[in-house]
Order: structure tokens, then sequence, then C-alpha cells
């Protein structure tokens, strides 16, 4: 062998000329060969963590900014009870601002008190008459308007002899009537508001879903949180390399997210459709917390076909199934062959074989 030859081999050998190798990150050894080596996990994985976060906004943020359904109410309304909705969540109801106590347990057909529109309070509580009396306070505004404008037109009837003092008679006439239309129609406008919020507090207070839901609605929240549940420990499976197991926890969470969807939307036709009708109630809204859970749904179901189809693959095509397929095929061809034998015997032959 020749010296540069060797040489060569001496330089290969030697450990000083090595390049020492980098040891991969974290995120390297979690993320990227795992998302490299198996894609089809690492999309289900994305999938239930978006899952995931979307539930978490829907159950954090359902006492308030994450509601179901919004209910305006009319103009008239708004102005005596200067208050402008009522919000259905998750965990009870809101008007404006003010919610209830959030509850697991909330039952929709509870709609808000008179105290909750009006503000009756123990320090206060003629606030609510004085509202419904605010129609005769303007009719009787209007009448001394009307009795001022009657009054002004009396002192110009001594102006009538000239033909200025005419004009300037018709001119009061006409402002007095003016200011005493202007003042009815201001008294007719509050005691129609008046009329529509006593219907409206009425129509509260009496409410009647279509079906009874009591038992049921207590359940609306739960099953989201059996999902979110389910969610968390599939990703941790998926993470130590379990999709197997995983797959089973995935159909539980998405069972149980559909099956919620499945009350929110009955809640529109139990509840929320009938809320629409009560007098004083005017647009209605459907909240994010609905289009929420279904992004969530539809998240998990993507997921639950490609582990489901993983594991389906790997149980009757991958092995398991197919080897059970070769059980069955050999035994019937070891059968076929044996009734072919027995037909291929003499009479005298089966009937040694019987005896």
């Amino acid at each position: 062998m020749s010296e540069k030859r060797m040489s060569k081999l001496a330089a290969i050998d030697d450990p000083t000329n090595r390049e020492p190798k980098t040891k991969k990150s974290f995120f390297h050894r979690r993320v990227v060969r795992p998302i490299k080596k198996n894609p089809l996990i690492s999309v289900s994985a994305i999938l239930i963590a978006l899952s995931t976060l979307l539930l978490s906004v829907l159950l954090i943020g359902g006492s308030g900014s994450v509601y179901l359904s919004k209910f305006v109410f009319d103009d008239l309304i708004k102005g005596i009870t200067k208050k402008s909705s009522i919000t259905f969540t998750l965990y009870g109801h809101c008007v404006d601002d003010k919610c209830t106590k959030p509850s697991m347990v909330y039952r929709f057909d509870q709609m808000p008190t008179s105290s909750e529109i009006i503000n009756i309070t123990s320090s206060n509580p003629l606030s609510f008459t004085k509202r419904l009396d605010i129609g005769g306070a303007v009719s009787g505004a209007g009448q001394a308007a009307s009795d001022a404008g009657q009054a002004v037109s009396n002192a110009g009837q001594s102006a009538a002899n000239s033909p200025a003092g005419d004009a300037a008679k018709n001119g009061i006439d006409a402002a007095g009537q003016a200011a005493s239309d202007a003042a009815n129609s201001a008294a007719d406008i509050a005691q129609k508001a008046a009329k529509l919020l006593s219907s409206m507090l009425d129509g509260l207070k009496n409410f009647q879903p279509k079906r009874a839901i009591n038992g049921i609605t207590g359940l609306f929240s739960v099953p989201y949180v059996v999902a979110l549940i389910c969610n968390v420990i599939a990703l941790v499976l998926l993470f130590f390399s379990l999709p197997s197991i995983a797959t089973l926890f995935l159909f539980v969470a998405v069972f149980m997210n559909a099956l919620a969807l499945v009350f929110d939307l009955l809640l529109f036709v139990w509840v929320f459709e009938l809320v629409g009708l009560i007098p004083g109630i005017g647009d209605s809204f459907t909240g994010p917390g609905i289009r929420i859970a279904e992004c969530s749904a539809a998240f998990l179901a993507l997921a639950t076909l490609l582990l489901g189809g993983r594991l389906y693959y790997m149980l009757c095509c991958g092995g398991g199934c197919k080897k059970g397929m070769k059980f069955v095929k050999k035994h019937v061809k070891k059968g076929v062959k044996k009734l072919r034998k027995e037909k291929e015997k003499t009479p005298e032959e089966q009937h040694w074989d019987r005896v």
C-alpha cells in the first residue's frame, strides 16, 4: 500500500479531524422529526390542538363575551330602561354588561327579571312606578303647554282690531297649537312605551319553552368540558407515541362536542325563537359561541377520520384482519377438499366409513 494511501486512512481514523455531532434540539426531536416520520399523526395532533384552543376560548369566555344569542330591545324600551340588549351564554344571561352569576347548571327557561331590566333596588323601590308614569307626566306637561298657548291667544285678542293685530293673533294661535300638538304626541309615545315595557316584562315573567327542558339544560356546558379533557389526554398520548389509545379518547371527544353542539342548536328552537316573539324584543343575533363550537367539532371530526382510518388499516389491512382471512381461507379449502373426497368414494366405502 502506498504512503499516500496510508496517510489518507490515518487522517480518517484521527479523532481530532472528526466534526463534532450537533445535538438536535427538543423542537427538532419532538416536532420536526415526528412530522417527517408520520405526517398523518402530526396533522391530527394539529387539528386536536386547534379544537382544544377553541374549546378553551368557548368555556373561558362563555360567561359574557362568547355568547350564544343576543336580543336587542326596541327603541321605546331603550328610552325608558336605558338598557339595550339581553344575551344568553353557556352559564347564564346578561342584560347589557350586567351578567348573572355563572352556573354550570343554568336553566335557559329562566328569563331576566324586572329588577334586572329597570333597576329596582331596595333604596329606590319606586323607580319602576316612576318610569311607567312618565306618560302621565308628559301628558300633564302637554296640557300645561296647551293652556299657556290659550292664554297667549287670549292676550292677543286685544290686538284684533287692526290688521297687524290679526296677524299677531294668528301667529300666537299657531305657536300655541304647535306646542300643544308636540306635547300630546310626546305623551302618546311615552304611554305606548310604558305599555310595551309592561307587556315585555309580563312576557319574560311568564315565559315557557316549547317543551319541558328542566334537567337537560344543566348539561349544556358539561359535554364541552368532557371534550376538552379528552382532547388534552389525546394530545399527551400522541406526544408519547400512543396514537391507537389516543384514537379512543378522540372518539369520546368528538361525540361529546357534537352532542353539546346539538344541545345548543336545540336552544334556538326551544327557547330563543320564542324569546324573539316577546313584545319589546327587536332584532336577534347568533353569537360567536355557536361558530366556535362548530369549528371545534369540524376539527375533531377530521382528526378522528385520520386517526380512525389509520387504526382501521392497522387492524384490518396491516396484519390483524389479513391473518384472520388467511386462517379462514385455509380451513375453507380443507373443508372443500374433504367434501370432494367424500363424493369420490364408492357407496361401499361410505358404508364402511359410517360403520
